[in-house]
């Protein structure tokens, strides 16, 4: 995920964790390891800490090392407040996103991101939604998922902060991503087709930007503990480019 305003590439040589980062990975590791279990029904509190190799979304690199990717959700069986961040090791990236989102139907999901990026070396303002030093954009996407139904759809349309620069007009980039879920001896694959219909963000016309497959599985530790594991191989036929990252975190059990 990123910002129209802050997807540049800011690489720093020292490779490191830095003071934040290490105090934002421990509180989320003690939150996990001290979450009660969630037997009643109603509101509940999810956390989860991932690092991968390298942070992919939607067809494009983001960043120039291994990211730490915390996560924070309160959520009952209609709607959902999440808060996602992601750091690289070496800050070429960084990023926070405010994510609300709705079971509209019981297989349509809305969801409404706020992704922030501040750019490295450069003046950043969280509270700031307007202006030239703009880092946020608002994001409306629809999962369509049904129970049992190995086919999925994602449809995301940029609302705010994704301004062509020289028409200086929001572009309303779009990304529809069709992906197919089965499993193997228990682990869990999906193949995905993500694709823009027209130009914008992710591609200068109609193109696919975003082919691959996944692996997913996790192993539980304790009662309350699994360490989700994901390995991801995708190519961007409009960029030419491809990557092939490997996941692992930690998460309390639903």
């Amino acid at each position: 995920m990123n910002s129209a305003f802050g997807r540049g590439k800011f690489a720093i040589p020292k490779f490191r964790l830095t003071m934040r980062q290490t105090i934002l990975l421990l509180i989320f590791f003690i939150s996990i390891l001290n979450l009660p279990a969630q037997d009643k029904p109603g509101w509940k509190i999810d956390f989860r800490t991932d690092v991968y190799s390298r942070h992919l979304w939607r067809g494009d690199r983001l960043g120039d090392a291994p990211a730490i990717e915390p996560e924070i959700s309160l959520s009952n069986n209609k709607i959902g407040f999440t808060i996602w961040g992601a750091t690289t090791f070496d800050n070429s990236y960084e990023e926070l996103d405010l994510i609300l989102n709705y079971q509209v139907l019981p297989a349509l999901n809305l969801v409404l991101y706020d992704y922030y990026n501040p750019v490295w070396g450069e003046s950043n303002n969280f509270w700031q939604y307007s202006g030239d030093n703009l880092r946020h954009t608002i994001d409306l996407a629809g999962e369509f998922e049904k129970d049992g139904f190995p086919l999925t759809v994602l449809a995301s349309v940029f609302l705010y902060g994704d301004k062509d620069r020289v028409a200086d007009k929001e572009q309303f980039s779009t990304y529809i991503e069709p992906a197919y879920h089965f499993q193997l001896v228990g682990i869990d694959f999906s193949a995905f087709a993500g694709f823009t219909p027209f130009s914008g963000y992710y591609a200068d016309n109609s193109a696919f930007v975003n082919l691959g497959f996944s692996m997913n599985h996790a192993f539980q530790i304790t009662e309350k503990l699994e360490i989700p594991f994901e390995l991801k191989f995708c190519t961007n036929p409009y960029t030419k480019d491809t990557r092939f990252v490997v996941g692992i975190g930690i998460k309390n059990r639903e």
